[in-house]
């Protein structure tokens, strides 16, 4: 006959693990790592949008960049003004690109500061764009630059 024990098989506490730094530490709050994945979410959207952006200034037909940028149809079909929206297309999809860069290198204080710098520059850009250019690009491109500095600065460790 088989003995059969009467002890209770012990099962361990489920602990969840959340990577800090590259390093696997016990999870403390949710709710703080949500707002961080959020936080990337956001500053990410705004890169995507320069990339966007990137593609109308040098790749979009001449009515939907005259539309798009408010500007004349015989201005932006002028083979001049073709180069100068390209040139300005590759420095906005670069910077696109170069912020989604930096989330996928950098973590913590590092990428704290890198994203404050980029979105500080973004709005920068956006109101120099404003006064000279359009008034709404910096509700288009200031704006969501603001909103991801903001969840940077109170909620990115």
């Amino acid at each position: 006959m088989k003995k059969t024990s009467s002890r209770a098989h012990h099962v361990p506490a489920k602990i969840e693990f959340v990577a800090e730094d590259g390093i696997l530490t016990p999870h403390k709050n949710r709710k703080k790592i949500i707002m961080q994945i959020l936080t990337l979410f956001v500053v990410a959207l705004v890169a995507l949008e320069h990339i966007g952006i990137a593609g109308l200034e040098m790749f979009a037909k001449p009515e939907q960049q005259a539309n798009a940028f408010d500007m004349p149809l015989d201005f932006v079909k002028n083979p001049h003004a073709k180069v100068a929206l390209a040139n300005q297309g590759i420095y906005n999809g670069l910077l696109g690109i170069l912020i989604l860069m930096m989330i996928l290198f950098f973590t913590g204080t590092t990428l704290k500061i890198i994203l404050i710098m980029l979105m500080l520059y973004v709005i920068i850009v956006a109101v120099y764009g404003a006064i000279t250019a359009s008034k709404k690009i910096v509700f288009l491109q200031g704006l969501p630059a603001l909103v991801a500095l903001i969840l940077v600065l109170f909620f990115y460790r």
